[in-house]
């Protein structure tokens, strides 16, 4: 029986309703500290700015997709943005022609409005479709020197006014950062080349993931998200999850379980902040792959201490025609990596304005 090792051990820390049978529920389960091996992959570091933390990461991990919803609003960069005003300007009208263009049911055209936020943000309000007639749509525009963005949000009628003021609020919040040092940006929630600043601070929903991988070792990746909570976690944990789920089927489950050992499974701690990880290797197939994942709770109502999701992946049966030379990494040098990851995550000193941020 064939089947990819990589989509079966990811399975395993990501979803619930699968784990590793009779060798996983040895009542000996190896624990590796983790050397810490000053290699090319983790002696060098480099801070990024990331929601309301700093991630102290190594430099040769690099950043290849961020993703971000404020108050239930999706921002999302444009790359690359506009050279300059004059080409944003020119954008912003073939938008509105899009809408102006685009034939409605009941109200003649989808575009509702048009609203200059700033010489540089502009919002437009529209149907969603040429029939629909119970919701609106919401594009928001924003351009500085070096970075552009888009603002998003769908709703109905009845919340038109509230969102518009919430988009609104973000847009003209936003500072760009392109070139400033992550440690010394403004107070505020972080995006890429970017901080949303907290001029009228309430709790809101902030949700901020990135992903990134090491050129060298293309069948690496890494995953970190943060979440803002406004209650305690009730959800099963991530070792809750593992323990309650069943195996694969007799077949695929006893492969599994002949080939694979958890090099971590336990409690662990971040910043104060309880959680838990494991991290399993598995060979199969002739093929090696190892992933780490880790969550810690987060504080309810409290901003710059969100939920927090790492994982990473070293899976070399995924398929990389970008790069024939490509590196392997050992056990020690995965755990290495691993620790190096989420030991550099911290709270930014000055993720809030006011005295909350003065730490």
């Amino acid at each position: 029986m064939h089947f990819k090792s990589s989509r079966i051990l990811r399975s395993l820390i990501t979803i619930p309703l699968v784990t590793i049978l009779s060798a996983c529920n040895a009542s000996e389960i190896p624990v590796h500290t983790g050397e810490k091996i000053m290699s090319e992959i983790t002696q060098t570091k480099q801070s990024i700015c990331v929601g309301r933390l700093i991630l102290e990461i190594p430099s040769v991990v690099k950043i290849i997709k961020w993703r971000y919803e404020v108050d239930d609003i999706k921002i999302n960069p444009i790359k690359p943005p506009s050279l300059n005003q004059k080409v944003f300007d020119a954008k912003v009208n073939q938008l509105e022609s899009k809408y102006k263009n685009s034939p409605h049911i009941t109200e003649g055209v989808r575009l509702k409005n048009k609203i200059q936020l700033s010489p540089t943000s502009v919002l437009f309000v529209f149907r969603e479709d040429e029939r629909d007639t119970t919701g609106y749509g919401f594009e928001a525009l924003s351009w500085q020197p070096y970075v552009e963005y888009k603002f998003e949000k769908n709703t109905t009628n009845k919340h038109l006014d509230n969102v518009k003021m919430r988009i609104s609020k973000l847009t003209k919040s936003f500072v760009a950062t392109p070139n400033i040092n992550p440690i010394n940006a403004q107070p505020g929630f972080c995006l890429e080349n970017g901080v949303l600043t907290d001029t009228d601070l309430e709790f809101r929903g902030e949700d901020i993931t990135i992903q990134g991988g090491i050129e060298a070792y293309p069948d690496l990746e890494f995953k970190f998200t943060a979440i803002s909570t406004n209650k305690k976690n009730e959800d099963p944990t991530l070792l809750e999850r593992n323990a309650r789920s069943f195996g694969l089927g007799d077949a695929i489950g006893i492969a599994i379980s002949n080939s694979t050992k958890f090099l971590r499974k336990g409690k662990r701690t971040l910043n104060g902040q309880s959680g838990e990880e494991l991290v399993l290797i598995g060979k199969l197939d002739g093929i090696t792959s190892m992933h780490g994942s880790a969550e810690f709770y987060g504080e309810p109502n409290i901003l710059e201490k969100p939920a927090i999701e790492v994982s990473l992946s070293y899976d070399p049966s995924v398929e990389n025609t970008q790069q024939t030379n490509k590196k392997t990494l050992t056990e020690k040098e995965f755990l290495a990596l691993w620790d190096s990851l989420i030991n550099g995550i911290r709270p930014r000193a000055n993720s809030l304005w006011g005295d909350a941020g003065k730490k």
